[in-house]
């Protein structure tokens, strides 16, 4: 049975204990929009006036969140399950970053959500998801040569006091 673009598992109102499931186009909306939600929150700690977000915790404290690995650490869940996916699929990715790197989750969560928003356009003219992931796979060992090239390696003290000043913002404890 449908109900809107969703269909039903039986009978004819959802119950709590029946599954809705959603089919394409209207499944890949949701993931998309969750994606897009996601990275706005994590999108807001980038840049030199770095925002921050109110996240609300249990027994109605409030945290002040400033760094994009952290809220993919506390932003657990969005509303709406189709939306929530495609949250929690960003937020893994942002804080697969953090642990690794230390930094950089929110300029993933940004450049993933920009592929994302690209591929829906593609998707809703037609073109097969397969191919786009193909095109992607073929790019990226072209995308690291590019970053290879442009990249320098830090050698020195001076070099590694310039960029811990950078990050904190504070010469005297990048030293």
């Amino acid at each position: 049975m449908r109900k809107g673009n969703q269909r039903i598992a039986s009978g004819s109102r959802p119950r709590p204990t029946e599954t809705a499931i959603l089919f394409a186009p209207e499944a890949l909306v949701r993931l998309s929009a969750g994606f897009d939600q996601m990275a706005a929150l994590m999108a807001v700690t980038l840049g030199p006036t770095q925002g921050s977000i109110l996240c609300s915790r249990s027994r109605g404290s409030v945290e002040i969140l400033s760094d994009a690995g952290t809220i993919a650490r506390r932003v657990t869940a969005v509303p709406d399950r189709g939306r929530n996916s495609g949250a929690m699929i960003l937020r893994h990715l942002a804080w697969r970053m953090h642990e690794h790197f230390g930094d950089g989750a929110a300029t993933a969560a940004v450049i993933a959500r920009a592929m994302v928003r690209e591929a829906m356009k593609r998707i809703a003219a037609g073109v097969d998801p397969v191919a786009i992931r193909g095109g992607l796979e073929q790019a990226l060992p072209a995308a690291l040569d590019a970053l290879a090239a442009e990249s320098t390696p830090v050698d020195g003290e001076q070099a590694l006091t310039g960029g811990a000043t950078g990050i904190t913002g504070d010469p005297e404890l990048s030293a």
